[in-house]
């Protein structure tokens, strides 16, 4: 079974502290690893948890009704509940007694009668002691239960619902979100609305609490571990093939993936590139909701309703029977036209995909880097030239960044990728269909009566969005009827197209030839080959950041970053094995790294300069340097070759900051002598030389040169123009002109964190 959505308490391996809020706290299991898993507790605290691994469990399952437990024959002689959700505790004393967790821990039957507990709808169960022997073992648990004060969560996603940012609701009700048991929190907010919100559906968490509410007792000994080897369990009727390839599906997901750099250096990388592709191909079935467009093999005239119309995939053939055929899928076209279609069938290919949002592509902590979309749902866009720069779809194909750029394409949440070509020398196409400012009326699956007061009636499309706020983006149409109703209907959501165009709308332009073909696995030819001397092109901690999801970081390999080696071996996951001279061997993403014979001088992260490291020790904010320098970097400008480019550059941005947030630096004035000014030198300044030279000058020399150093200690050592003004409190140090003190976080002189500043006059 599943554990994302699982309802855990801590267990008896737990060493954290109170970080779940204390002894009963709840919490929902988020992700699941090879040994560890993730939960995000009721109190917003998100954390990662052992399940298994050197035999410490640091988790009990509190209730798994939210991964869609159920006993469909077996009936609670507690409360009446049919078909018990959750776990089902059978009485080992009476004949066919059965109770539900929740009648079970409220100690409704005999106390001394030992019980057995099943997990899930199956044979196997687990006998546990009786109730009365454990007494003290007893525990109240704590969380988002009936009566709760909540306010937003990790997952929120419901735009001003509860009123804005901050404000507080208390729930009133839990119920199930289809398909999953208990999940749906129905919440009244302060402003007097009601919503429903997930906790625990699908592993999302849309509340935090901030005053817990009981959620009734447990008993600690009974619950069953989090263990994730239970996560892949089969029946003990599966083959061994069935289990392998449950496995696979399973376990090793991407997430899971980017844990695996130590067994890839040693060796292991051939079962784990064959495990890799189950779960690449796994990951790349097409699935219905998929919005497409006509492909290159293409031969249907105008079935779609013409070049650029835009249809859904509503079901995917297969070998079972009343299925299209394998290697075809059934589309829906915005027109209302359905036909059958070849996704590989006799090689050929008639549909490419527009958009895979609708299906739940998504791409966890990657946002879009010009509209800011978080997390990237769909296609996502890579640019090969700049460091780190994503696409959303949308201002992909709106020609946001330079069109001069080459991207790499990934179809979904994998590291697999195809490099497109840039999209100034490609050929844009018009989409058409259900978009804002079309007009509808009902379509094939249209199933809610007289909502659009008749079935001759049209609306106007309003928006494009997600269905129910579920993860499918773009897979719902919200439509203006003309009896001046609006609702929201299904355009792609699990296939289903509950609208059909009187009059299609743009959607904008695309790129025919950049969309994956429907059913084809593209490979981009590796720009490495086996045997090539290579090194990696940035610094380490870059390289850190690149290496997630692809073997990930080691600090030993800290020091082989200025390093070459020979690349030994190379991965479809965009990633390979480098092998240096001591005989170490590294997995690197090829991003990381660049062929010896070809790099240029331009081999390192533009933060890793003499430049950057000198304003840094002036004391400027590291996240302002590094902001600006990236950002000239990835515009294809290079480094900053001068300390004061540099500077004028952070100055600039921290003032517009500081505009933009209306923030003051308040300040206060006080006169010292010329004695104390005199006294405060900025030891790093680059004089020594000077002072050195001129103990051989002439007298007059001399004069001139001490007269010039006694300029410089009334100059600004920040922009060496003005004369300093601000003395830095506590450390007293006087180093910086009125403008620069309040770009300044740290004395420039002792590294002391400033706290205010005070005005100073020469006398």
């Amino acid at each position: 079974m599943t554990f994302i959505g699982l309802r855990v308490v801590r267990g008896p391996g737990w060493t954290s502290g109170t970080e779940d809020g204390g002894e009963g706290c709840v919490g929902t299991l988020s992700e699941l690893d090879l040994t560890e898993v993730t939960v995000v507790w009721d109190n917003g605290t998100r954390k990662s948890y052992k399940g298994g691994r050197n035999n410490v469990y640091d988790l009990l399952i509190f209730d798994n009704a939210q991964i869609c437990v159920e006993h469909p024959t077996v009936t609670c002689d507690g409360c009446g509940e049919d078909r018990i959700k959750g776990t089902r505790w059978k009485c080992g004393i009476c004949q066919d007694f059965d109770l539900c967790s929740a009648c079970y821990n409220q100690d409704k039957h005999d106390l001394s009668h030992y019980f057995l507990r099943f997990d899930k709808s199956s044979t196997s169960s687990v006998k546990v002691t009786p109730r009365q022997d454990i007494k003290k073992q007893k525990c109240q648990a704590k969380g988002i239960f009936k009566g709760a004060t909540v306010t937003r969560g990790s997952y929120w996603r419901w735009e001003a619902q509860d009123g804005g940012e901050g404000s507080k609701g208390t729930v009133v009700d839990i119920t199930d979100w289809e398909p999953s048991f208990r999940t749906k929190v129905e919440v009244k907010w302060s402003n007097g609305s009601s919503y429903n919100y997930r906790v625990g559906h699908k592993g999302k968490v849309d509340l935090k609490c901030v005053q817990p509410a009981s959620g009734g007792c447990y008993y600690k000994s009974h619950l069953a571990l989090v263990d994730v080897k239970d996560a892949v369990e089969t029946d003990e009727e599966s083959s061994e093939d069935e289990s392998i390839s449950f496995l696979a599906r399973t376990l090793l997901h991407e997430h899971i993936l980017r844990s695996l750099d130590a067994a890839v250096s040693e060796g292991i990388p051939d079962m784990l590139t064959a495990m890799r592709e189950v779960v690449s191909s796994s990951e790349e079935t097409i699935k219905p909701g998929l919005r497409v467009v006509r492909g290159p093999d293409w031969k249907w005239t105008d079935q779609d309703g013409g070049e650029g119309n835009v249809g859904t995939v509503s079901e995917v053939g297969s070998s079972e029977p009343e299925t299209p055929r394998e290697n075809c899928v059934v589309v829906t076209w915005d027109t209302g036209s359905r036909a059958v279609y070849r996704v590989g069938e006799n090689n050929s290919y008639d549909l490419r995909v527009l958009d895979s949002g609708p299906t739940g592509v998504k791409h966890d902590s990657i946002s879009c880097d010009s509209c800011h979309v978080t997390p990237l749902q769909g296609i996502r866009w890579k640019c090969v030239s700049c460091f780190n720069f994503d696409l959303c779809s949308s201002c992909y194909y709106h020609n946001e960044h330079d069109i001069t750029h080459v991207f790499w394409r990934y179809a979904n949440s994998t590291n697999k990728r195809f490099k497109v070509p840039r999209r100034c020398d490609s050929e844009q196409t018009l989409m058409k269909g259900i978009f804002v400012d079309a007009v509808v009326c009902r379509g094939p699956n249209w199933k809610w009566k007289d909502q659009d007061a008749g079935s001759v009636a049209n609306g106007v499309v309003l928006s494009i969005k997600s269905w129910d706020a579920t993860d499918t983006a773009n897979s719902a149409a919200e439509v203006l009827w003309a009896n001046e109703k609006t609702n929201t209907y299904r355009v792609g959501y699990q296939g289903n197209v509950d609208l059909k165009v009187v009059s299609s709308s743009s959607g904008g332009y695309y790129y025919p030839d950049h969309l994956p073909i429907l059913g084809k696995v593209e490979v981009s030819p590796c720009e490495l080959n086996v045997g090539d001397t290579v090194r990696c092109c940035y610094d380490a901690d870059l390289v850190k950041l690149l290496q997630n999801g692809h073997g990930g970081w080691n600090e030993d390999m800290r020091k082989y970053v200025c390093l070459n080696g020979v690349v030994d071996k190379i991965f479809s996951y965009n990633a390979a094995i480098v092998k240096y001279g001591d005989g170490k061997r590294w997995c690197f993403n090829q991003d990381a790294l660049s062929k010896v014979n070809s790099l240029t001088s331009v081999t390192c992260s533009p933060m890793d300069s003499s430049v950057v490291r000198k304003v840094i020790e002036l004391g400027f904010d590291r996240r302002t340097i590094e902001d600006v320098t990236l950002k000239q970097f990835s515009e294809g400008r290079g480094y900053f070759s001068t300390v004061e480019d540099l500077m004028d550059k952070v100055l600039e941005t921290q003032q517009q900051r500081s505009a933009s947030s209306g923030m003051e630096q308040s300040t206060s004035e006080v006169v010292i002598s010329e004695n104390q000014k005199a006294d405060v030198t900025l030891g790093s300044i680059l004089t020594s030389d000077r002072v050195n030279a001129s103990e051989t000058l002439s007298e007059n020399q001399r004069l001139a040169e001490e007269n010039r150093q006694l300029k410089e200690r009334h100059q600004c050592k920040i922009c060496l123009e003005n004369d300093v003004s601000m003395t830095f409190v506590p450390c007293g140090h006087l180093v910086s002109c009125d403008t620069c003190s309040t770009d300044l976080k740290d004395c420039p002189m002792c590294r002391c964190k400033i706290e205010s500043t005070l005005r100073t006059f020469i006398s």
